[in-house]
């Protein structure tokens, strides 16, 4: 039944912060020469709002349960969004706050986003993607506690 519900979570949370598009996948040979030469860092998939990461964390702490510290969110998001490559802007801060909404939703336990993000910056690995480790970290926070 956990596997299960691992499972979906996991289908869940990746539908939900999902970026690919439609189209059809590239081979590796097609994809090697869309590399550009130099990537910035403030470069970003997703399309630019216009509005900054300040706002996300402003965000962020009104919608996570208890109305954290704005500091105490970014101490522990800052790090890891950096496990995966992530530029903290608006865009990306948005969905990852979004990720961990639903999950702390959906636990029948009561398990918050702080707590997810916590055991993110424990035991997380980048190789999984962002939102299948907020499912993981979910999943094993609910059968703990």
């Amino acid at each position: 039944m956990k596997k299960l519900l691992l499972l979906l979570l996991v289908t869940y949370v990746s539908t939900l912060c999902s970026c690919e598009s439609s189209e059809p996948k590239e081979r590796p040979s097609q994809i090697i020469s869309h590399v550009p030469k130099k990537i910035s860092s403030s470069t970003s998939p997703i399309v630019n709002t216009g509005k900054n990461s300040e706002e996300a964390y402003e965000m962020l702490h009104v919608v996570f349960k208890g109305q954290p510290e704005l500091a105490s969110i970014r101490k522990l998001m800052h790090p890891v969004m950096t496990m995966y490559n992530m530029d903290e802007n608006y865009e990306n801060l948005n969905r990852c706050g979004s990720a961990l909404l639903a999950m702390r939703k959906s636990s029948a336990i009561g398990v918050t986003e702080m707590e997810i993000l916590k055991h993110m910056y424990q035991y997380g690995t980048n190789r999984l993607t962002f939102a299948e480790q907020v499912a993981l970290s979910a999943t094993i926070l609910e059968g703990i506690r």
